[in-house]
Formats: structure tokens, C-alpha cells, sequence
């Protein structure tokens, strides 16, 4: 098994590409779907009362389960081996465009195929099968000196790619704050556990955010920006061999020079990275205050990095949204949390049943 797979590459507009399922899996999920919902006698129960000191009171009276359930999701390279993800090829500037590709196309086979001779189909979730959308990962990466790495605050480990995470640290050697955004859906003292559990795990920044709605052009500041802002400030980027302060290109302002070819640029560069749906876009049009990316609850809106300057020294891209490889993910979930287009799903009772026998 996918050793006939070819490149898919995106042609005119970019798309996402998943694996197309075969007609028997669908049919064997609506099958499955037929039996009575099996539901957890414990899950569902929300007798018990919960009080929060959220000032807000969004929090402040709820019920909640009074057993916890299992998370949904083994823990990628610790109950479930870690998949690799592409990495692009090294280049030079006195390569051609088309021998640059051709390099591309080729570790990016060889990897697709290693995949699926290495792990069973059933096994794997929908990751992205276009080597195009591939390429704008790859170049909005290089380009940064910092990653803003998105996570959904509602289920962080179901978005957070250990894999992705190695390329951009260890391979790149950029560094990289990680933003939980949606927390304004989450309890409290969840987004404090979860706060807690990724600075443990992985020694960055993590900062908890959520995007106010606005129904015009003006998008309110918060204090998410400002302390996502510090964090940015508190990182270092790489200059002629030695690493200075982000801040530096804070706190200088000067209009950046023209830059000959090859040459350092005298800018930063922030790149927002992660699942598609991880309100990538509409973080960075909290941070400007205003819309200046086009942001949609629809997966995969964004199809090409694109770059806006806060101030003259510092740059900030959105990339379009990635997902990687991972081994025991339900697909249901997928769907559920915005990885996987509703528009693309030949059947939703499967989806349905894994919602109810979860209520």
C-alpha cells in the first residue's frame, strides 16, 4: 500500500487533500452506525454543581460531569509511535525553480510511501496528502524567525504536532511560543491544567487567548495580545551568526533597508503555524486591531501564506492551516473540531453516534 500513490500536487486554487476512503469503509461506518448508542453511564451526568471565581461569570455556575472521561486521543510518540513529517530538501539561491521542485517532489514521495509501509491505512487519520500546501508550510516556516504554534484550548493534544514541533526547534532552530486559543469555551482551571501540562512538556511559552466577535472591520485589543506580544518580545532571532533579542526589533522602529540578495534582513518575521481552524487568521487581526487577513469558521480558508507589517521592523505571516500525520486519531473528531471539511464527509452518522454516546 502506498507504493502507487502519486504527488498530488494543487493545481490553480490550493487545496487540502485527504486520502479518499474506499465505498466498503463508508459503508461498514453506516453499518456500525445502525446499533444502539452505548452511552457511558457516568459521562452524561451533570448533577453535580460547579462554581468558578471567573470574574466574568460565563463560569461562575455550570454543571459539570462528575466522572471525567478518558481523552479521546493517545498520546502521539509515548502510547502510539510518532510520525515524521516532510522536511524540505536543502537548496541554494543558484538552483532553478524546477530543480528545486523536482528535489521536492521527490522526499516528499519517498516520505508518503514510507508512511503507509510503515503503518495500516485504518490506523492513519486524514493528513494532507498536497504537496502544494506542503510548500507554503515549508517556505512560511524558513521565513520565520519565530512560530506561533495555534492549539484548540478545547482538546490541545488532538492540534499539537510532536513532529512539527522537532522540525521547527531542532531542525529549523527557530523558536517558538505556543498559543491556546478558544479558551473563552473552556473552564478556568482546565486552561490552567493544560497551561501547566504544555510548558512542562515542551519549555516554551504558552499563552491562553480567545478572538472577541466583531461584526465590523474593528477588532478589540485584549489582554491575550499584549502577553502574547511579551512572549513574542522575550524570544531571540538569529542575525550574521549570533542571536539578538526579539525586542530589539520592537523597540526599533527605523524603516527596514533594502535588502541585496542573500543579505540578513534588518525586519523579524512571525509566523502563525498549526491545524486548519485553530483561528490562526483572526489572531493575527486581533493583534492589528483591525481585519487585515479574511478569517472563516470554514477549514482550510486560508490557501497562501500571506505577510502584513505591524510596525516597520516586525512582520507577522499567517500559513495556511497543516495537518500531519498521527496514528489512533478518531476521524469523527477530526470533523468535530474543524481538521476535516463537513462538506467533504460522505457520511454523518458515524460522526453523530460518536457525539451521542459521549453526552
Amino acid at each position: 500500500p502506498g507504493g502507487g500513490r502519486k504527488v498530488v500536487s494543487g493545481v490553480g486554487d490550493l487545496a487540502t487533500v485527504f486520502e479518499r476512503e474506499s465505498d466498503i469503509e463508508v459503508m461498514k461506518r453506516k453499518i456500525d452506525s445502525t446499533r444502539c448508542v452505548d452511552r457511558d453511564p457516568g459521562a452524561g451526568d451533570a448533577s453535580a454543581g460547579a462554581k468558578s471565581g471567573d470574574e466574568s461569570g460565563a463560569w461562575k455556575e455550570r454543571a459539570w460531569p462528575t466522572r471525567a472521561m478518558p481523552y479521546p486521543i493517545p498520546v502521539q510518540g509515548d502510547e502510539v509511535p510518532l510520525i515524521s513529517i516532510p522536511k524540505r530538501p536543502a537548496w541554494s539561491r543558484t538552483m532553478g525553480k524546477k530543480e528545486v521542485e523536482e528535489k521536492e517532489e521527490k522526499v516528499y514521495a519517498e516520505w508518503i510511501k514510507s508512511v503507509y509501509e510503515t503503518h495500516p491505512k485504518d490506523s492513519l487519520n486524514f493528513f494532507e496528502h498536497n504537496i502544494e500546501v506542503w510548500r507554503q508550510i515549508w517556505r512560511s516556516l524558513e521565513k520565520a524567525d519565530v512560530v506561533v504554534l495555534c492549539l484548540d484550548a478545547r482538546i490541545p493534544l488532538f492540534h499539537f504536532s510532536d513532529a512539527m514541533f522537532e522540525y521547527i526547534t531542532l531542525d529549523l532552530k527557530k523558536e517558538v511560543v505556543i498559543v491556546m486559543n478558544k479558551v473563552d469555551m473552556v473552564h478556568p482551571d482546565l486552561v490552567k491544567k493544560w497551561r501547566d501540562y504544555l510548558v512542562k512538556k515542551t519549555g516554551v511559552p504558552v499563552i491562553p487567548f480567545w478572538v472577541p466577535r466583531s461584526t465590523s472591520g474593528f477588532v478589540s485589543q485584549h489582554g491575550g495580545v499584549k502577553e502574547l506580544i511579551e512572549a513574542i518580545r522575550g524570544c531571540s532571532v538569529a542575525r550574521d551568526g549570533a542571536r539578538l533579542p526579539a525586542s530589539h526589533f520592537f523597540d526599533h522602529a527605523e524603516s527596514p533597508r533594502e535588502q541585496e540578495d542573500g543579505a540578513e534582513r534588518d525586519y523579524m518575521t512571525v509566523t502563525l503555524a498549526g491545524d486548519p481552524n485553530m483561528g490562526k487568521s483572526s489572531i493575527i487581526n486581533s493583534i492589528f486591531g483591525k481585519k487585515v487577513v479574511s478569517s472563516s469558521s470554514t477549514p482550510g480558508h486560508t490557501k497562501h501564506f500571506q505577510t502584513h507589517f505591524l510596525s516597520r521592523r516586525v512582520c507577522f505571516c499567517d500559513s495556511p492551516g497543516i495537518v500531519v500525520p498521527k496514528l489512533g486519531v478518531p476521524k469523527p473528531l477530526q470533523v468535530i473540531f474543524g481538521s476535516y471539511r463537513i462538506a467533504q464527509v460522505r457520511e454523518p452518522y458515524s460522526i453523530i453516534r460518536y457525539i451521542a454516546e459521549r453526552c
